[in-house]
C-alpha cells in the first residue's frame, strides 16, 4: 500500500527566495482573508448601523486582543518549537510537541474565556466606553469570549501546520471561516437587524466550523501528519511542555502590553467622543489589514528560520533574514501610494459620516510611519522567534508600548490633542525594529541552542552544520 505524502515541509534545502515565496503566498493570503472578513464586518456595520456600530466593535476589538495575545504566544510559541524539531530531523519529537501543543490550548482557552466574561463590564468602563454603546460593545465581547476555545482551536491547528511547513492548508482553512463570516455578518446585521455584538458571533461560529473542519483533515490525514490522534499521544510531555512554555511566556507578555498601551490609546481617543472612536476604529482595521499581511512575511520567515535553527544552518538564517525585510519594505511602499493619495476613500468604503471623513487625512499621515516601523520589524521579530530569543523581543516590546506608546501618546497628546495620540503610537512602532537590526548585526543568536537541547543533544548533522556555518 501507498504511504500517504507527507504534510511536513523541509525548507532547511533548496532555492531560498523560492521557498520564501512559497511559505509566505500561502500566509500572506491566509492572514489578509482573515483581516478582509473583520474589515467587511466593520463596512457592514457602518452601512446598516453607521458610527456607534462602529465605535463598538472599535472598542470591543481592542478588548479582543486582550485574550487574543494570551493564546497568540501559545500558538507561536507551538509553531517555533514545532518548526525546531522538524530543522533537526527529530520525527519523535514533533509528535510529543503536537500533542502536548494542542492539549495546553483547551484549558488556557477555558480559563481566559471565563476571566474575560467575569471582567468584562469593568474593561469597559476602563475603556471610556460611551453609554450609547455600552450594551452592543459589552454584547460583542462577551460573546467573543464565550466561543474562546473554538477560536482558539481553530489558531492552534493553523500554528500546528505552519510549524510543520504546511502553509496551504491554513489558507484552504481561514478562506472557509472568512466566507462563512461574512454570510453571517449580512444575515445578523444586515437582514435580521441585531446589534454590532452579533459580528462577534458570527466570528465564533465561523471558526468554530473551520476548527472542526480542519481538525477532521488532520484525523484522516494523520499518516501524513505524523500523529495517530490516539488518546494517548494527547498525554503532556513534561520537557516538550517546558520548552513550549519557555518559548510562549515572553510573546504572552509582549502581547498583553501591547494590549494594554492599545488600551490606554483608545481610552483617551475614547473621550473625544464617537466619531474620534469610530474614525480609530477603522484606522485599527487598516493597520490590521497591513499588519497581517507584513506578519504573512513575518511567519514565513519564523518558519524558515526555524528550520534552518534546528538544523544549525547559519548562513541560510541570514539569508532569510534579508528576504523578509525586503519583501516587507516592498510592501510598504504600497502602503505609501494609497495612504497618500486615497485617505478619504479608504475610510469611505467603511463610513459616509462626514465628521469621521474628516479625520481620514492626518490618521493616515500617521499610518505611513505606523507601517514603517511594523514592516521594518517583520525581519527582527523572525529572527526573534525563529531562534527562540523571545524574551529579547519581550524586552523590546515593554519598551515599545509602555516607554513608547503610552509615554509618548500622552506627550503627544497633551501637545497636538487627538492627532497626538495617533502619532505616539507611530512613532514607537520604531523601537523594535531597532532591537531587530542590532540583534541581527551583532551575531549573538549564532550562538543561541534550541529551547529543548542542550549543546550536547544537538544531532551530529546539525553541529556539523554548525561548524561549517550551514549551507546556502
Amino acid at each position: 500500500m501507498k504511504r500517504e505524502k507527507t504534510l511536513i515541509t523541509d525548507a532547511t534545502k533548496g532555492p531560498l527566495f523560492k521557498q520564501f515565496v512559497l511559505f509566505a503566498i500561502p500566509m500572506v493570503l491566509a492572514n489578509a482573508l482573515q483581516a478582509a472578513y473583520i474589515i467587511i464586518d466593520a463596512i457592514i456595520v457602518g452601512k446598516f448601523i453607521g458610527s456607534n456600530g462602529l465605535s463598538a466593535i472599535g472598542i470591543g476589538e481592542t478588548l479582543r486582543f486582550l485574550v487574543f495575545a494570551l493564546s497568540m504566544g501559545l500558538s507561536f510559541g507551538g509553531q517555533i518549537l514545532l518548526s525546531q524539531y522538524v530543522g533537526a530531523g527529530d520525527h519523535e519529537s514533533i509528535k510529543k510537541g503536537i500533542g502536548t501543543f494542542l492539549t495546553l490550548s483547551i484549558p488556557s482557552a477555558l480559563f481566559i474565556g471565563l476571566l474575560g466574561c467575569v471582567f468584562c463590564n469593568p474593561l469597559l468602563h476602563i475603556m471610556n466606553t460611551p453609554a450609547e454603546i455600552f450594551e452592543s460593545t459589552r454584547s460583542y465581547f462577551f460573546t467573543y469570549c464565550c466561543g474562546l476555545i473554538f477560536i482558539y482551536g481553530y489558531m492552534s491547528i493553523g500554528a500546528l501546520l505552519r510549524g510543520i511547513g504546511e502553509t496551504r492548508l491554513p489558507m484552504i482553512f481561514a478562506a472557509v471561516a472568512a466566507i462563512l463570516n461574512v454570510v453571517l455578518d449580512y444575515l445578523f446585521v444586515g437582514i435580521l437587524g441585531m446589534d454590532a455584538g452579533s459580528t462577534a458571533l458570527a466570528t465564533v461560529i465561523a471558526q468554530g466550523f473551520s476548527f472542526v473542519v480542519s481538525l477532521v483533515y488532520l484525523y484522516i490525514h494523520r499518516d501524513a501528519l505524523g500523529f495517530d490522534f490516539h488518546l494517548s499521544s494527547f498525554r503532556i510531555n513534561l520537557k516538550t511542555a517546558v520548552a513550549l512554555l519557555k518559548l510562549s511566556w515572553p510573546i504572552v507578555v509582549f502581547g498583553l502590553v501591547l494590549a494594554v498601551s492599545s488600551m490606554f490609546i483608545s481610552s483617551n481617543i475614547n473621550v473625544y467622543g464617537v466619531a474620534a472612536s469610530a474614525a480609530d476604529g477603522i484606522g485599527s482595521k487598516l493597520c490590521m489589514m497591513g499588519g497581517s499581511i507584513t506578519m504573512g512575511f513575518n511567519t514565513a520567515g519564523i518558519a524558515i528560520i526555524g528550520q534552518c535553527f534546528g538544523a544549525g544552518k547559519l548562513r541560510r538564517i541570514s539569508k532569510a533574514f534579508r528576504i523578509t525585510l525586503y519583501t516587507s519594505l516592498s510592501f510598504w511602499a504600497l502602503i505609501v501610494l494609497l495612504s497618500v493619495f486615497f485617505p478619504v476613500q479608504l475610510f469611505g468604503l467603511f463610513t459616509t459620516d462626514e465628521s469621521v471623513l474628516a479625520l481620514a487625512p492626518q490618521y493616515m499621515r500617521t499610518y505611513i510611519l505606523f507601517m514603517f516601523g511594523i514592516t521594518t520589524a517583520a525581519a527582527g521579530r523572525a529572527l526573534f522567534k525563529g531562534v527562540g530569543e523571545t524574551r529579547l523581543e519581550m524586552i523590546a516590546g515593554i519598551i515599545e508600548n509602555l516607554g513608547g506608546r503610552i509615554f509618548l501618546g500622552m506627550l503627544f497628546g497633551n501637545l497636538l490633542g487627538l492627532t497626538g495620540y495617533w502619532l505616539g503610537k507611530a512613532l514607537s512602532a520604531l523601537i523594535l525594529p531597532i532591537f531587530g537590526f542590532i540583534y541581527y548585526f551583532s551575531g549573538v543568536w549564532k550562538k543561541r541552542r534550541p529551547a529543548w537541547a542542550d549543546p550536547g543533544e544537538m544531532s551530529e548533522e546539525a553541529q556539523l552544520a554548525e561548524e561549517l556555518t550551514g549551507e546556502v
